[in-house]
């Protein structure tokens, strides 16, 4: 697939958190965090040239599957 057929882009932009939800994957067995959670955020000139290279972007989706989002 081409970069300007992408229309729609999930975008986790930290892995930081502050809550201990028991099931979330940052956890080891909801104990500590995973040894293989790297521990970043995402540069807003990284994600600049992100959106810079889907010319056909329509949607962006915001979403926290190992950090809080907000």
């Amino acid at each position: 697939m081409s970069l300007d057929k992408i229309e729609w882009l999930q975008v986790e932009n930290t892995t930081q958190c502050n809550a201990w939800c028991p099931a979330c994957s940052r956890n080891q067995d909801g104990y500590g965090l995973s040894p293989d959670l790297v521990i970043q955020d995402l540069s807003l000139n990284r994600f600049a040239e992100v959106l810079d290279a889907l010319p056909g972007l329509k949607i962006i989706q915001f979403c926290g599957n190992h950090g809080d989002t907000m």
